[in-house]
């Protein structure tokens, strides 16, 4: 079963709508003809496996693979304690990777893995690369000053070079690129992760990004929709407000989105802003609006991959709710997956109590649980095992890996800027 998948390829399976170049000519008709079977055997394949394990569920452990938990490698044994009980005992279906170490990762990974009943989805936030979060990794320079670059195709090579990193640790889904536009100069949380504010620069390495990763076999995630850039306020620590209407929205902040939607990224990620425009309920994030997640993201912009919200624990949500009830809202929005809620068995208990009540029907909730588990599980495959043995762990670190793999052929004076801006930055 799993040759079959990996036979299809990532991009096969995971985002119809996204297809790499292929290396033999062959007729149009041929080829649609080839990518139709191709599309058919793996669905039908996908299906099969995913309705095994989706029936080896309970109704509970089913809602569970909705939830993504935070787990660190430079915690002690009482952080590791409570993952694993999350895992055991909510049947959790995914974690999001903190600081740490490489190595640490990959061996509390091997860990975590072999206890879950299904395969776990792993992300991490990577935006630089694995040094944002991990010691002794690679840190890339901040989307700012790749969006001073002119070659998309430098871009590509620095996405796929994170996506491999990515794969060496375990990770399934990287939580990257930013492709907000950056057009407040005041705004304390974007700022140099944005590629910059031009709307066009940001779209244009935003997708050579993303399609880099993508190709390593590493889903990336655009963020943060509907755009996160033209505000003073940090999301982390309060709810921003957004003073703009939905025309001016699309002609600037959601451009960028539209255009990794097109080249097929596999996730986004929805923003905590207070955008009236879009939803005239007090107090209402936009990770939790369907005005916001299901009409705008799914309907009108045709997104059909999966949604994971921006961090639950933020108090640009937590402030008004929690217990639980975070969850609950993310999903009756329209959300796949609810990031670092308050409480993993306190959002399990209040989303089955709302399927209970009516407020959600179990069918809509199960087609969102085998989405996911369809498209973790490959991801899985296709990453394979997260051990790290030492040569892994030499690839990661080493100074010269960069100059043979990097920037492979790219004699350019700003490539030689870029290696020495990753050898000498310290994570």
């Amino acid at each position: 079963m799993r040759k079959i998948f990996l036979a299809m390829g990532f991009t096969g399976l995971l985002m119809s709508n996204y297809a790499s170049p292929g290396h033999v000519h062959v007729s149009e008709k041929e080829k649609k003809k080839k990518e139709t079977t191709q599309r058919q055997t793996s669905k039908s394949a996908a299906d099969r496996w995913v309705d095994s394990v989706f029936n080896s569920l309970t109704h509970e452990e089913r809602i569970a693979q909705l939830i993504m938990i935070r787990a660190h490698s430079n915690f002690g044994q009482d952080h590791i304690n409570a993952v694993m009980r999350d895992i055991r005992t909510n049947k959790v279906g995914g974690l999001v990777f903190f600081q740490g170490g490489p190595a640490r990762q990959a061996n509390l990974l091997n860990a975590y893995q072999n206890i879950s009943k299904v395969p776990l989805l792993v992300a991490i936030d990577g935006e630089w690369g694995l040094g944002m979060r991990l010691d002794s990794a690679i840190s890339f320079p901040r989307n700012l000053m790749l969006g001073a670059v002119q070659d998309s195709g430098l871009i590509y090579e620095i996405g796929q070079a994170i996506g491999e990193q990515c794969k060496r640790v375990g990770v399934n889904v990287n939580f990257a690129p930013v492709v907000d536009v950056n057009n407040n100069p005041n705004n304390p949380v974007i700022n140099d992760r944005s590629f910059g504010e031009d709307k066009y620069q940001v779209a244009r390495m935003g997708v050579a990004m993303i399609k880099g990763m993508q190709d390593a076999g590493v889903m990336a995630c655009a963020k943060h929709f509907p755009g996160h850039g033209d505000t003073d306020t940090d999301s982390h620590f309060d709810l921003p407000l957004i003073k703009k209407s939905l025309a001016e929205l699309d002609s600037l902040e959601i451009y960028p989105f539209k255009r990794a939607i097109e080249a097929g990224v596999g996730m986004m990620m929805v923003a905590h802003l207070n955008i009236p425009a879009l939803d005239k309920r007090a107090n209402t994030p936009s990770s939790i609006s369907p005005n916001v997640v299901t009409k705008l993201l799914q309907k009108d912009l045709g997104f059909d991959g999966l949604i994971v919200t921006d961090a639950l624990e933020m108090q640009g949500i937590a402030k008004y709710y929690t217990k639980g009830q975070e969850s609950l809202q993310s999903l009756l929005a329209g959300n796949h997956l609810m990031e670092l809620p308050s409480t993993s068995k306190g959002s399990i208990d209040a989303i089955a109590a709302a399927i209970k009540k009516g407020q959600i029907s179990r069918d809509e909730v199960y087609k969102r649980v085998k989405k996911c588990c369809a498209r973790n599980t490959i991801l899985v495959w296709l990453t394979g095992s997260p051990s790290t043995p030492p040569i892994f762990l030499k690839i990661l670190t080493q100074k010269q890996w960069l100059y043979g793999n990097v920037f492979p052929k790219r004699p350019s004076r700003f490539c030689a800027m870029i290696t020495n801006w990753c050898l000498l930055r310290r994570p």
